[in-house]
């Protein structure tokens, strides 16, 4: 929970980091179009103004002097105007084409407001209200344009003096201004993405470790229970035969004497088979590779288990098979698949022993009809001191070195060791060599 609170502060520190440098950078963006404006355009909208000032004069003259209507005076003056800065606006166009920063904006200069005066009546002919009167070329809603500069002009002519108050202001619209900003900007966003990345990689990393630890200190604990498990049924078996032999009664009963030296040799057996499964799964031990003819070799393998007091049947294919193996570690592979066999089976069910040819590879399988695997289960079952939980068989012993054991001989053996099982159905394992053709 703490890695992700820090996670999200970080992405909120780098949101309010983007948000400020977003806005520097559009103020810094607007500032040098602005600048370009002044440099490139402003004498061209200077000619501009002061032709149309030049041309309202004149009109205005007519107008006070009662020849023209205030309707036909507009008229004539916007398309007056029109033609009059035509050239100077084919000039301001061409200007802003060759300034790569005026590319995408667009520039207007409009009059917001024309009052004439005289002798103290003012007569408005263009209030706020109404639409200005548009000088450049492109006319475009100035809602959400950017306010370059305004103020009032004042010209006079007559006597007595008539006064014209105009109203002017100018305008640009960058149209692609977001696009323009990000892009000065891609540097600071890759980084930050790449910033953010690297410490939800690393969280990842540190988060898998952490888990990671925590399943070998499970799977240490389990394995510590379960040796210590197995190790006290001989430890007690010892300690009472031990006993028992040191009772006086026992050097006049040597027949009794006999079973527990019998009894003493097995549970030592026991322990010592406890303890090789601990080393074999330490230290690799792989034998001399020799050639070996399977059929024979796992008919004499399949006479060891016909007195363990489970049914066997083995169905092995008679043809002659070579195989180049080290015959320890397939006794390994084999005794351990059969061991799990017979443990998570109940009599009177048989365990199966079969082979066969498959191509050019030789297929051992070992297949029951016991409890079976779950699926979410059968990747791990050939882990380290893994065992599946067996919750309704509480007398399967073991320390969960069997498959993985099966697993690293196979390997030995240069073959492949697989598991198909169904819960309730049983499982099959199947040991796949090569074949040796010479």
């Amino acid at each position: 929970m703490a890695c992700i609170l820090l996670v999200l502060l970080l992405c909120f520190i780098q949101y309010l980091l983007i948000q400020n440098t977003y806005s520097l950078t559009k103020e810094k963006y607007e500032t040098e179009v602005k600048n370009a404006v002044n440099t490139s355009i402003r004498p061209y909208a200077n000619s501009i103004n002061s032709t149309t000032m030049n041309l309202l004069n004149a009109d205005l003259q007519a107008y006070s002097a009662g020849q023209l209507s205030k309707e036909v005076w507009r008229r004539s003056f916007l398309q007056k105007m029109e033609k009059a800065n035509r050239e100077h606006n084919q000039q301001l166009l061409k200007s802003m084409q060759k300034n790569e920063i005026l590319k995408g904006v667009s520039y207007q200069m409009q009059y917001q407001a024309v009052v004439l005066e005289h002798k103290g009546q003012k007569d408005t002919l263009l209030s706020a209200s109404e639409r200005p009167f548009v000088l450049t070329p492109k006319s475009f809603e100035t809602s959400g344009s950017l306010l370059l500069s305004q103020g009032i002009q004042i010209s006079q002519y007559g006597t007595p003096a008539y006064t014209i108050t105009v109203k002017h202001a100018d305008y640009i619209n960058i149209l692609e201004w977001k696009k323009a900003v990000i892009k000065k900007m891609a540097f600071l966003l890759a980084g930050a993405a790449g910033l953010i990345m690297a410490v939800m990689i690393l969280l990842y990393l540190v988060f898998r470790a952490l888990i990671r630890q925590q399943k070998i200190a499970a799977i240490r604990e389990d394995f510590a229970n379960n040796v210590t498990h197995e190790l006290q049924t001989p430890l007690a078996s010892l300690s009472l035969i031990i006993k028992s032999l040191q009772h006086a009664n026992m050097r006049n009963d040597p027949i009794l004497r006999t079973q527990l030296l019998e009894s003493l040799q097995r549970q030592q057996r026991k322990l010592q088979h406890i303890v090789d499964s601990v080393l074999d799964s330490t230290v690799a031990q792989a034998g001399a590779a020799e050639k070996l003819e399977v059929s024979s070799f796992l008919e004499r393998f399949a006479n060891d288990y016909r007195f363990a007091g489970r049914q066997l049947l083995v169905e092995v294919s008679p043809e002659s098979v070579w195989i180049n193996a080290d015959p320890i570690q397939l006794e390994t592979v084999l005794g351990n698949l059969l061991a799990n066999a017979f443990k998570y089976s109940v009599a009177p069910s048989p365990v199966y022993l079969q082979a066969y040819r498959d191509g050019l590879v030789y297929r051992i399988v070992v297949l029951d009809e016991g409890i079976g695997i779950d699926p979410a289960e059968q990747e791990r079952i050939f882990d380290k001191f893994y065992r599946v939980p067996t919750p309704n068989r509480h007398d399967v012993k073991g320390i969960g070195l069997g498959l993985y054991l099966a697993l690293q001989a196979s390997r030995h053996l240069k073959g492949t060791l697989t598991v198909k099982s169904s819960l309730n159905k049983g499982s099959a394992f199947t040991l796949t060599l090569p074949i040796d053709e010479n």
